[in-house]
């Protein structure tokens, strides 16, 4: 029978180095890696994981409230946000709708 977790944050392996605040998928062995522009992402790593292996808190997308991203590029308040490549969001609509700017940003 599958876990059920109702939490806003839970705890993944890093399968290699992920920064703070950047987008990350869930591979099939449980490990979470950066998440590219197209990815279905589980929510944005908490901290950062140095290498593969360490354990990361990871705020899931089902977390009421805000998340702090990594902007790609200029974002202006008000604007929609999509995934973006290395992790990062940006404002080209190709990609899944992440949220709205609730604060101007530059690129990293």
């Amino acid at each position: 029978m599958p876990s059920v977790f109702r939490a806003a944050r839970r705890t993944f392996e890093a399968g290699g180095a992920i920064a703070q605040d950047l987008r990350v998928v869930l591979g099939a062995g449980g490990t979470v890696t950066v998440a590219g522009a197209a990815s279905n992402d589980v929510g944005t790593a908490a901290r950062p994981a140095f290498a593969s292996g360490d354990h990361i808190p990871v705020d899931l997308v089902s977390l009421e409230g805000t998340s702090v991203m990594v902007a790609a590029g200029v974002i202006a308040i008000g604007a929609a946000v999509y995934g973006a490549a290395d992790g990062k969001v940006g404002t080209t609509n190709s990609n899944a709708k992440v949220g709205v700017a609730l604060t101007a940003a530059a690129a990293d």
